[in-house]
């Protein structure tokens, strides 16, 4: 390993300074012979692990050329079809909403207060498992493009202006770290707390309705009121585990030059709840947010996957003149 072929270096230059010394100082034939002997053993043994060193780094480019790579483009190519096919679903969506009528006096009227008050659960659910998708996305190409930045010796630079941000183009690194980097910033740009708080606004529409029904049998409302406050708290918990998850990798990329801290912090996953609004007004926000989270998404894809394309011609075209 390297720490071992660190300390061999030590002792090599720590033994080759005492065979100089003894050398100088006359010492007797026997204590040279043993000190050059011990010299020439750590020498090879420097040279053998470099040699493995070698032989293993060999490797793992190759491994991350052609198959870490190839596998990153498809994900991101897979990602584009994904956002292109959200998008246009939650267009369709949004023409269907805007064109619904009399939403509000059809739910107040065909409702009961136990349905209403599962839904406003299932809504909450669907904030969870919506902050959990995007944050595990976020987070995999922060921590995929981190661990990355470990394994390349980048020098940071220091200007009149500052340290310039992390660029492992600007130091000509293999195309996998330069499109992991633009699509870790690619991530940057895209907040979904726009969706979170139409989505929150939703459930206290629908919340607000439930104050409205007829009453339920007590045994419906112990329950359901139950599967409210327990999903109440695990989105307070994801809540707190996302910006846990985050400050922790925050952390981790410190340690890398150049790099800030840029995952979202605990105030993305704050409670906004909005005054309560007509469910047809709050259903047609959510689907706007979401159709503008989806159209920030796919720009953001298609721009990695562009620069991805034109970096490839642009490495191939250098090889071949």
């Amino acid at each position: 390993s390297f720490d071992s072929e660190e300390k061999m270096r030590l002792l090599l230059a720590k033994n080759s300074k005492r065979l100089k010394f003894l050398d100088q100082k006359g010492a007797e034939a026997q204590k040279i012979d043993a000190t050059q002997n011990l010299v020439r053993k750590l020498a090879a043994k420097i040279r053998m692990a470099v040699r493995v060193i070698a032989k293993v780094s060999k490797k793992i480019n190759k491994v991350r050329d052609e198959e870490l790579w190839p596998q990153i483009m498809a994900l991101i190519q897979g990602f584009v079809k994904m956002w292109q096919e959200k998008l246009d679903c939650y267009q369709t969506q949004c023409e269907a909403i805007s064109e619904a009528k009399n939403l509000d006096s059809a739910i107040s009227g065909g409702i009961s207060r136990d349905l209403a008050m599962e839904l406003e659960v299932d809504l909450v659910k669907w904030i969870v498992n919506f902050c959990s998708w995007v944050n595990a996305q976020r987070s995999f190409v922060k921590a995929l493009n981190g661990w990355l930045a470990l394994c390349l010796n980048y020098q940071q630079e220091e200007t009149p202006d500052g340290a310039p941000p992390y660029s492992p183009g600007r130091v000509g690194a293999p195309l996998v770290f330069v499109i992991c980097n633009t699509w870790s910033q690619a991530m940057d740009r895209i907040s979904e707390k726009e969706v979170v708080t139409a989505m929150q606004a939703l459930v206290s529409s629908v919340r607000n309705q439930c104050e409205h029904r007829a009453a339920v049998e007590p045994s419906e409302l112990i329950f359901v009121t139950r599967e409210r406050e327990k999903w109440n708290r695990i989105l307070e918990r994801k809540s707190v585990e996302i910006n846990r998850e985050a400050d922790t990798l925050n952390r981790k990329l410190a340690l890398v030059p150049g790099r800030q801290s840029l995952l979202p912090t605990a105030q993305t996953y704050q409670a906004h709840f909005l005054e309560a609004d007509s469910l047809h007004v709050s259903l047609s926000r959510v689907l706007q947010s979401l159709e503008s989270f989806a159209s920030s998404s796919l720009q953001a894809f298609r721009e990695t996957l562009r620069h991805a394309e034109e970096e490839t011609l642009s490495r191939e075209s250098a090889k071949a003149s």
